[in-house]
């Protein structure tokens, strides 16, 4: 026997299949591969998305090269139609922003989200993800050099360095900043900050992530008697003395409670950029032996230490 349907029924199935096809299909993880605190924030995520069992999560994440093949990745994700994407790094931001211009977005691991005008996309929401003011005071404290610091950068985020400063001189540290165009503005910069400070806050910019560039800072630091601080782990692992820095697993794992605020919501949060509750220190023995350190303060011993 042969059913037929109503067309009435048939018109309503239709539309309620096309409605299905248009909806929707969950959140999904981007991210630039290769970078080991990308993965950390990725991890993070996942494991808070579990947690907080976000609608349709897809671990799965969209690992992007830089390459061509990048825009074909985020082609077949736009085609799954998320309603949201987690997006690591301002490269993945951007990129999934191009793809994807309706999607809601909560990235981390972008330090300067107002350089890269994401506080001004209202479909955007940051995690923050650069150092951690209150602690890096109670550092500058602990180790009992004073309170004057400069915030070394490079002229291309003078505006972010400015308001790094300013949090600072909230948890009543006196900071300043020193902008540096290139290279072979450092020795000069360094000297104009000799017997003015007693320490230098290094930031992860250009300017650091130039090995050579970052040696020659610590290097100068040490025979001027300066405290090379930092607002990332990497940074002392490489040389500065400390670190006041939020873990990048901190960071995916707030981002994740943040898309599901997000999702219960409909909407964005008014605040632009989330703060973490998480902090922690780093320290570099080497580096503190060099600047005669023979004992380390407990706000520095906690924390992981780098040889």
């Amino acid at each position: 026997m042969i059913l037929r349907w109503p067309k009435c029924f048939l018109t309503v199935l239709l539309l309620c299949l096309v409605s299905m096809g248009a909806s929707a299909s969950g959140v999904f993880v981007v991210l630039r591969k290769g970078v080991a605190a990308y993965d950390d924030a990725r991890n993070g995520f996942i494991q808070m998305a579990y947690a907080k069992q976000l609608r349709g999560f897809n671990p799965a994440a969209v690992e992007l090269d830089g390459s061509d093949k990048d825009d074909a990745a985020l082609a077949t994700l736009k085609g799954q139609a998320p309603d949201l994407v987690f997006a690591v790094g301002s490269y993945a931001v951007k990129k999934v922003r191009q793809a994807l211009p309706e999607v809601q977005i909560v990235y981390a691991m972008v330090y300067y989200p107002e350089v890269d005008g994401l506080t001004r996309d209202p479909r955007a929401t940051g995690v923050a993800s650069l150092g951690a003011p209150r602690l890096l005071a109670q550092v500058v404290k602990s180790l009992g050099k004073g309170k004057s610091i400069v915030v070394l950068h490079q002229a291309a985020i003078a505006a972010s360095a400015l308001e790094i400063a300013s949090a600072l001189g909230a948890e009543g540290l006196s900071a300043s900043t020193a902008s540096v165009q290139g290279t072979d503005d450092l020795p000069k910069v360094l000297d104009g900050i000799k017997g003015q400070a007693q320490y230098v806050l290094l930031l992860p910019d250009p300017l650091t992530q130039a090995p050579e560039s970052l040696r020659f800072i610590i290097s100068k630091c040490i025979e001027a008697g300066i405290m090379p601080l930092a607002y990332s782990e990497s940074l002392v692992s490489n040389g500065a003395l400390a670190a006041a820095y939020i873990p990048p697993q901190s960071a995916g794992s707030r981002a994740a409670e943040v898309a599901s605020d997000i999702l219960s919501s409909g909407k964005a949060p008014d605040t632009r950029v989330v703060s973490v509750a998480d902090a922690a220190t780093a320290v570099n023995g080497s580096t503190a032996k060099a600047l005669r350190i023979n004992k380390l303060p407990k706000d520095l011993s906690s924390g992981t230490i780098y040889e």
